[in-house]
């Protein structure tokens, strides 16, 4: 049985290559003082985006909005790739490919001539379960408002973040949620305080930031659901084979947690492979700072495993294992009884 594939690409995996007349590959900024906050998510969300960058009518504003685009990007710490629009208006391959497969797809739907190609792609995305989109567009004073209610009203379910250029500015802003602006507003920054005004930077990087956390839940969660799938396998040989698939799917950090190897050692006892088990644990001691093999849980899976293999040695490393489960316990009612059992 195939393994489904999982929602994100593991750590290892890059996005895949195009030609450099399709996609621009953005590279990191050096700034020194570009804030680390995403730094603590280990797997880089692959993210893409598509905005003209040709067509001279506000031209300026979308070139602003590209580089803040790639600030927030190297702020969050993802990867960062820009397709071009006839690229993937033509159908090239690997546009195409890039585009239906990054982790988030950027859309500029500012050029009213590119909205009907855009929506079709996205919606292509959609079809593949890739449902982290946002779209972008820049409010003009002369922006027809009724287009950009009639994008919102079909890509409701969407996020939109609308971007605005104030002459007495030099940033890009943009609005909260819970504000819908009109013409008038656009005309007059002074409507736009406090709460209200944020910039297009913080703006975007939030929405960011929450697709970064539901991704990392989301792709636990999908390696617990194809885990399941074991349970529906016969043959001994078979489940091993997909157990061992499964496990490789570990090496993506947004996957490695506490109960996804737990339930996978789980899932190598209920099949009696003691040797999964124990190999599994040891794999993972020798990665550096890993401590969730020092939870009681999974110490006690490795002890029980050992003891069950009972190969030479391994009845001693057992013990060793639980004598050491209880003496590491400050609270002793928080021992399992199955841990003193087996010592």
């Amino acid at each position: 049985m195939d393994v489904c594939p999982i929602p994100l690409p593991p750590r290892t995996t890059t996005v895949p290559t195009a030609t450099l007349s399709s996609i621009q590959r953005i590279p990191a900024s050096t700034t020194s003082g570009v804030e680390k906050t995403g730094a603590h998510f280990t797997r880089k969300l692959q993210v893409v985006i598509v905005i003209d960058q040709k067509v001279q009518k506000n031209l300026r504003v979308r070139e602003m909005a590209l580089k803040d685009v790639q600030n927030v990007a190297d702020t969050l710490n993802v990867n960062l790739t820009q397709i071009d629009f006839d690229r993937l208006d033509f159908g090239e391959a690997n546009a195409l490919d890039t585009f239906y497969n990054a982790d988030v797809a950027l859309v500029d739907v500012t050029v009213q001539q590119q909205q009907p190609s855009l929506c079709y792609h996205i919606g292509v995305r959609e079809s593949m379960n890739q449902s982290y989109n946002i779209l972008m567009t820049y409010i003009a004073p002369d922006s027809e408002y009724h287009i950009i209610d009639a994008l919102k009203k079909t890509h409701a379910h969407l996020p939109m973040i609308v971007y605005m250029k104030f002459p007495e500015s030099n940033t890009l802003q943009s609005y909260d949620r819970n504000m819908n602006p009109s013409k008038r507003d656009v005309d007059d920054e002074s409507k736009f305080k406090s709460p209200n005004k944020v910039t297009f930077k913080s703006r975007l990087k939030a929405s960011l930031k929450s697709v970064q956390i539901e991704a990392s839940a989301h792709s636990r969660e999908k390696f617990l659901s194809d885990l399941r799938k074991a349970r529906e396998i016969t043959d001994v040989n078979e489940t091993n084979d997909f157990l061992d698939k499964m496990r490789c799917r570990l090496d993506n950090p947004d996957v490695l947690s506490v109960d996804t190897v737990h339930q996978l050692m789980i899932s190598y006892r209920d099949n009696q492979n003691y040797n999964g088990m124990i190999s599994l644990v040891e794999d993972l001691s020798r990665i550096e700072d890993c401590t969730l093999i020092d939870t009681q849980v999974i110490r006690y899976q490795y002890a029980f495993a050992l003891a069950r293999r009972n190969k030479e040695g391994d009845r001693e490393r057992s013990l060793a294992t639980v004598l050491n489960i209880i003496e590491s316990t400050a609270d002793k009612e928080a021992l399992s009884p199955d841990v003193i059992c087996l010592a």
